[in-house]
Protein backbone atom coordinates (compact mmCIF):
# COMPACT_ATOMS: atom_id res chain seq x y z
CA UNK A 1 0.00 0.00 0.00
CA UNK A 2 1.32 3.31 -1.08
CA UNK A 3 1.82 5.65 1.61
CA UNK A 4 -0.22 9.02 2.16
CA UNK A 5 0.70 12.28 3.75
CA UNK A 6 -1.22 15.62 4.79
CA UNK A 7 -0.07 18.99 3.97
CA UNK A 8 1.79 19.09 7.22
CA UNK A 9 3.87 16.02 6.35
CA UNK A 10 4.86 17.04 3.03
CA UNK A 11 5.75 20.31 4.35
CA UNK A 12 8.23 18.67 6.84
CA UNK A 13 9.65 16.05 4.19
CA UNK A 14 9.94 19.07 1.77
CA UNK A 15 11.60 21.65 3.94
CA UNK A 16 8.89 24.90 3.41
CA UNK A 17 6.10 26.12 5.06
CA UNK A 18 3.01 25.06 4.27
CA UNK A 19 1.43 27.88 3.24
CA UNK A 20 4.02 28.00 0.42
CA UNK A 21 2.89 24.57 -0.48
CA UNK A 22 -0.76 25.86 -0.71
CA UNK A 23 -0.17 29.06 -2.58
CA UNK A 24 1.66 26.56 -5.10
CA UNK A 25 -1.70 24.50 -5.34
CA UNK A 26 -3.75 26.91 -6.00
CA UNK A 27 -1.85 28.73 -8.31
CA UNK A 28 -1.32 25.64 -10.44
CA UNK A 29 1.84 25.25 -10.29
CA UNK A 30 2.12 21.80 -9.42
CA UNK A 31 -0.92 19.62 -10.08
CA UNK A 32 -3.54 19.25 -6.86
CA UNK A 33 -2.98 16.30 -4.87
CA UNK A 34 -6.37 13.65 -4.81
CA UNK A 35 -8.88 14.16 -1.35
CA UNK A 36 -10.01 12.26 0.90
CA UNK A 37 -13.13 13.06 3.25
CA UNK A 38 -12.51 16.71 2.88
CA UNK A 39 -8.18 16.10 3.04
CA UNK A 40 -5.80 16.36 0.92
CA UNK A 41 -4.06 13.53 0.40
CA UNK A 42 -0.39 13.72 -1.37
CA UNK A 43 1.14 10.52 -2.62
CA UNK A 44 4.87 10.28 -2.80
CA UNK A 45 4.71 10.81 -6.40
CA UNK A 46 2.34 14.00 -5.02
CA UNK A 47 5.64 15.08 -2.77
CA UNK A 48 8.12 14.36 -5.27
CA UNK A 49 6.82 16.63 -7.38
CA UNK A 50 6.33 19.33 -4.88
CA UNK A 51 9.98 18.56 -4.13
CA UNK A 52 10.96 19.52 -7.46
CA UNK A 53 9.01 22.61 -7.83
CA UNK A 54 10.81 24.34 -4.85
CA UNK A 55 14.17 22.83 -6.01
CA UNK A 56 13.91 23.75 -9.23
CA UNK A 57 12.44 27.60 -7.89
CA UNK A 58 15.80 27.98 -5.71
CA UNK A 59 17.94 26.77 -8.42
CA UNK A 60 16.28 29.04 -11.25
CA UNK A 61 14.72 31.48 -9.16
CA UNK A 62 11.79 31.48 -11.24
CA UNK A 63 9.43 33.73 -10.92
CA UNK A 64 5.83 33.46 -9.45
CA UNK A 65 3.66 32.88 -12.49
CA UNK A 66 5.57 29.85 -13.74
CA UNK A 67 4.38 26.66 -13.52
CA UNK A 68 6.14 23.17 -12.49
CA UNK A 69 6.77 22.56 -16.16
CA UNK A 70 8.07 25.70 -17.25
CA UNK A 71 10.51 25.08 -14.44
CA UNK A 72 11.66 21.95 -15.26
CA UNK A 73 11.99 23.81 -18.54
CA UNK A 74 14.46 26.63 -17.36
CA UNK A 75 16.31 24.36 -15.39
CA UNK A 76 16.80 22.23 -17.95
CA UNK A 77 18.34 25.50 -20.56
CA UNK A 78 14.97 24.97 -22.78
CA UNK A 79 12.93 28.05 -21.70
CA UNK A 80 13.26 31.40 -22.94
Amino acid sequence: MEQRYVISEVARLVGVPSYRIDYCLAQGRVPQPGRWNRLRVFTDEDVGRIREYFRLQARSKISRPQSFASAQELASGQGG
